[in-house]
């Protein structure tokens, strides 16, 4: 359900790297089993579909890294790609300043969707069991990823590292009974309700969500 409500939407649109990010997550039960060769192997296959999947690599180091080298790694991928990244670019190839936050084009995109994910990543943190300590490492750089890189370029990239919030998530409740669980869900499925409702109202619904709004519309107009 937590995939459903926070992923499943933005997902039909990038549906490429829906396909690399569901082979990275499959590949998760061989770095718990420690057989980087087979991770490998699954990172290679995602990439097959889309490129920026090679950020998967990562994810072995990370899940095994300690929570102090975590936070220093994080606060590193803040200061390089806010930045140094955009000083290198700038003199060296221009051109790609343009997928930075701060290349010219503000990129506000997806501006209240990180506010969620960052909410769910200090919400895990606080009730985080320790066998589930990798899992806060993976989901403490991609939350990053969208402040650093804009809405749109380190939302895509986060994707890879925040789906594993269906794992973290439900780890985190077992210390809790059901009806918490239960009324824990409540806030997903009115996030997942309002995205679509707003995506599918808004002019560009057509280019994210293959839904349509016909009520109180002409229909006779929209089907010409």
């Amino acid at each position: 359900m937590i995939y459903l409500c926070l992923f499943y939407l933005t997902d039909l649109s990038t549906i490429r790297q829906a396909v690399a990010v569901s082979f990275v997550f499959y590949g998760f039960k061989y770095i718990e089993q420690r057989k980087i060769f087979k991770y490998f192997l699954i990172c290679i296959v995602s990439i097959l579909f889309h490129k920026s999947a090679a950020i998967a690599l990562l994810f072995y180091p990370l899940y095994y890294a300690k929570p102090m080298t975590t936070m220093l790694a994080v606060i590193g991928i803040y200061v390089g790609m806010k930045v140094v990244l955009p000083k290198i670019l700038g003199s060296i190839l221009p051109i790609f300043l343009m997928y930075l936050e701060k290349g010219g084009i503000k990129d506000s995109s997806g501006s209240f969707q990180r506010l969620v994910y960052l909410i769910l990543f200090l919400y895990a943190l606080v009730f985080h069991r320790k066998n589930s300590s990798g899992f806060v490492n993976i989901c403490a750089v991609g939350v990053i990823l969208p402040f650093v890189l804009g809405g749109h370029t380190g939302g895509r990239l986060a994707q890879y590292f925040l789906i594993y919030y269906c794992l973290l998530i439900p780890e985190c409740n077992k210390r809790f009974n059901i009806n918490y669980r239960i009324l824990f869900m409540i806030p997903f499925y009115a996030y997942f309700f309002m995205y679509l409702i707003v995506s599918v109202t808004a002019n560009h619904s057509n280019e994210y969500v293959p839904f349509r709004w016909y009520f109180f519309e002409d229909l006779n107009q929209n089907l010409m």
